[in-house]
């Protein structure tokens, strides 16, 4: 089911709440969520581009909610969960002329950036995301093919990224 954050309060704070136990006859529990920050379709960013959120997934139980949307390994947590992941916006120009957008927070496959997580006991996740919208990431194919894909940053200089990924420590001495 897919649900939308209440409109922002007066300090520009989004928030739902969410049952973890049902309580009724069929005694329900939330096994797993997936919370995806995007740019706004009406961006001028993701105008005619393929979007792809970027995605917080946390399991509540051990059934494994990473199937569909986890990557990389979980970490364990408990209590309560407070996340600040700074996101620039990555253009990627793919060879079949298609153009996707996407906000990268890091590769989600090493633990220090996985948004991943198995919570115990959790009273409230606060997630704050921070896009640097004026700091746009260019991905394009390399020429020839085949090869690395070419890189450009914010600052003008350029790269390679031999793991589709551009350099996020770079990116991050660039807020």
């Amino acid at each position: 089911m897919q649900m939308d954050l209440d409109p922002a309060n007066g300090d520009g704070v989004r928030q739902i709440r969410i049952a973890l136990d049902g309580g009724t006859k069929c005694r329900w529990t939330l096994s797993g969520i997936r919370v995806g920050i995007q740019l706004a379709k009406t961006s001028a960013l993701a105008k005619w581009k393929d979007m792809t959120p970027a995605n917080y997934v946390f399991d509540f139980d051990d059934e494994g909610y990473s199937n569909a949307f986890g990557k990389g390994k979980r970490r364990e947590i408990r209590g309560n969960l407070h996340s600040a992941t700074d996101f620039f916006p990555v253009i990627t120009h793919h060879l079949d002329g298609k153009i996707s957008v996407k906000l990268f927070g890091g590769d989600t496959r090493y633990e220090q950036w996985s948004r991943y997580y198995r919570v115990y006991s959790i009273n409230q996740i606060r997630i704050e995301p921070v896009v640097y919208s004026n700091k746009i990431v260019t991905i394009t194919p390399p020429n020839p093919s085949p090869g690395d894909l070419n890189v450009t940053y914010p600052d003008g200089s350029t790269g390679k990224a031999p793991y589709i990924y551009p350099d996020y420590k770079k990116l991050l001495l660039m807020r």
